[in-house]
């Protein structure tokens, strides 16, 4: 009941900031200087939303708040220029405001774990925008990422391990089958290997929950508990 308490909140909360016209939390802006590029069907690219296109947007998010209240989230892009990584023209991530407040949950348990020395794992590497978030928080010692696309790895990577170096691996990996050298435990393993938020996902998420279970001292999914709370409606949603 906790969660879908919060979800309510969060979703009440954003309404109000929509309203108000509140200023974007400086927290969840998180600049990406990936280069433009394609690899086959993936390919990251800049785009850039005005404020008219914003205020239409939010526009949009509002009216299917008023006439589907909780049963979807609540979603908007703020004005200001991105970065995005689509497979097939679909878009699978970005960094808007509301997709790097989706991450916030891992982050905000790097932040409160008092080491500095942590080792990370991270199932999906996608835009690489949790990488950037997790290395500005200067907590963390290594990262480790399981990938499961080639060419999202020979888009993604190089440009990261050219910034970060030994500090982050990149393994060509099923998040399912992945196992860590023996004795390792990671601090913190985030799960994020969807492109919708749907209820569909929890079934996933129970899966990894499990496995990762005996190798994380922490661990989580993306739009875990939006998951949850949508599991009452069958709600499904695009990032």
């Amino acid at each position: 009941m906790g969660k879908r308490q919060n979800y309510k909140q969060m979703q009440d909360k954003a309404v109000q900031a929509i309203l108000d016209h509140t200023p974007v939390n400086p927290q969840y802006i998180v600049h990406l200087d990936i280069p433009d590029g394609k690899r086959h069907i993936w390919q990251v690219d800049t785009f850039t939303v005005s404020q008219e296109e914003s205020k239409t947007d939010k526009l949009r998010a509002l009216i299917s708040y008023y006439g589907h209240k909780y049963e979807r989230p609540l979603r908007y892009v703020d004005p200001g220029t991105y970065k995005r990584l689509s497979c097939r023209d679909e878009v699978i991530m970005s960094n808007t405001p509301n997709e790097v407040a989706d991450h916030m949950p891992l982050i905000e348990a790097v932040e409160a774990n008092p080491s500095t020395e942590q080792r990370i794992l991270l199932n999906g590497l996608g835009l690489g925008l949790v990488v950037e978030m997790l290395h500005k928080t200067g907590k963390v010692k290594h990262v480790t990422v399981n990938e499961l696309s080639q060419y999202v790895i020979e888009l993604v990577e190089p440009h990261y391990k050219r910034k970060y170096g030994e500090w982050l691996q990149v393994n060509h990996s099923d998040a399912f089958g992945f196992k860590p050298p023996s004795g390792l435990k990671y601090d913190a393993v985030w799960h994020d290997i969807w492109s919708d938020i749907t209820s569909d996902n929890l079934k996933d998420m129970k899966k990894l929950h499990a496995h990762y279970s005996r190798y994380a001292l922490w661990q989580d999914s993306w739009c875990h508990d939006t998951c949850i709370f949508l599991s009452r409606y069958r709600s499904y949603y695009y990032r």
